[in-house]
């Protein structure tokens, strides 16, 4: 299924990746990829950078004023946001996108996911001939968070995405930022520091002190999708939690 918000267009996997491995599944080399690396040592926002905050109040994160909000409900109601970047570069826009799911109270994250997980993103995207780069588990703000990414081919185009899964207050979070492969090396640090300045809203209502940037103004309307000029797709699937194993 394609839905079309201006320049963007956002592919909607029909299969999905289960969120638990076997208890005998384990990670054989969960720090592969750069990611993790480049994310160590990204900064805060910086001074031209702006907060935005998901459609539910539940996370915020800092983005360039370059780069556009555009109203998630377009997409569907499992989306907190969709964000691309202003302008497109060699005929692609770089973007990223939110989806969530409900998950059990003492559903969680955990090291020996990792390896499992990339199994069944290859299995859910074998049409996109997708190539594992990044397997990796980390933690962001104390929280802790499993990262894949890899290659894809989707409408002639070469891709690179990395998609960040994390669990807060009995929701899993699926973060994926797409760009072209060969563009990766230079937006990876921006990705990183989209991902260091995400905070998540504390059970009490407060919030933690993230590197905040000024207030984000309200997302833009969708352009007329006739007016598209360069189309962004982004594969997503979408995330799935199976039984914890013992």
């Amino acid at each position: 299924m394609v839905r079309r918000i201006g320049a963007l267009i956002v592919l909607l996997a029909c299969t999905v990746a289960t969120m638990a491995a076997p208890e005998s599944a384990r990670a054989s080399n969960p720090g592969e990829g750069t990611f993790v690396k480049t994310l160590s040592r990204a900064p805060g926002a910086g001074r031209d950078w702006r907060t935005v905050l998901d459609r539910y109040g539940r996370f915020k994160l800092n983005i360039p004023v370059e780069w556009t909000e555009y109203p998630p409900e377009q997409y569907g109601d499992n989306y907190n946001l969709v964000v691309g970047e202003n302008s497109a570069r060699d005929g692609f826009t770089a973007n990223f996108n939110v989806i969530f799911l409900e998950v059990p109270s003492d559903y969680k994250l955990t090291e020996s996911m990792v390896s499992s997980l990339a199994k069944e993103t290859l299995k859910s995207a074998q049409q996109y001939h997708y190539v594992v780069k990044d397997k990796a588990f980390t933690k962001l703000g104390g929280i802790p968070c499993v990262v894949l990414g890899g290659t894809l081919n989707v409408q002639g185009r070469h891709l690179r995405n990395l998609q960040i899964r994390i669990v807060h207050r009995q929701m899993n979070y699926l973060f994926t930022f797409t760009t072209l492969d060969k563009s990766y090396a230079q937006y990876e640090p921006l990705f990183a520091r989209f991902a260091r300045s995400l905070v998540f809203e504390r059970e009490d209502g407060t919030w933690p002190s993230p590197p905040l940037a000024s207030p984000s103004p309200s997302p833009k309307p969708s352009p007329n999708p006739s007016s598209a000029a360069s189309p962004a797709p982004t594969v997503t699937p979408s995330p799935s939690p199976s039984p914890q194993p013992d």
